[in-house]
């Protein structure tokens, strides 16, 4: 996944865009996409701040419906492998 813009960088070009030059000067003048300048003067506008979202964010739990059989399966039979608890879960759930 790519890295956001630095704030320092951020900030310099809104700075620049309330200075007076253009967005397009000032993308072109950083080497950065015109639309990044837009939308960094336009949070700065509506937030006060030109730092970056948050990225990613929490990965749901895959097993948490199955958790409380997974358990009592595991602790039934400590030494049981994934490939024995995929089986007794198809087995189970034909049933």
């Amino acid at each position: 996944m790519t890295r956001p813009y630095s704030s320092d960088l951020r900030e310099r070009a809104v700075a620049l865009v309330e200075g007076g030059q253009s967005r397009h000067q000032v993308a072109k003048l950083f080497e950065v996409g015109a639309s990044s300048v837009i939308r960094w003067c336009q949070r700065h506008r509506a937030t006060g701040t030109c730092a970056a979202k948050a990225m990613g964010g929490r990965r749901r739990l895959i097993l948490l419906p199955e958790r409380d059989w997974l358990l009592a399966r595991l602790s039934a039979a400590p030494d049981l492998t994934v490939r024995g608890c995929s089986a007794s879960w198809v087995s189970a759930a034909s049933k």
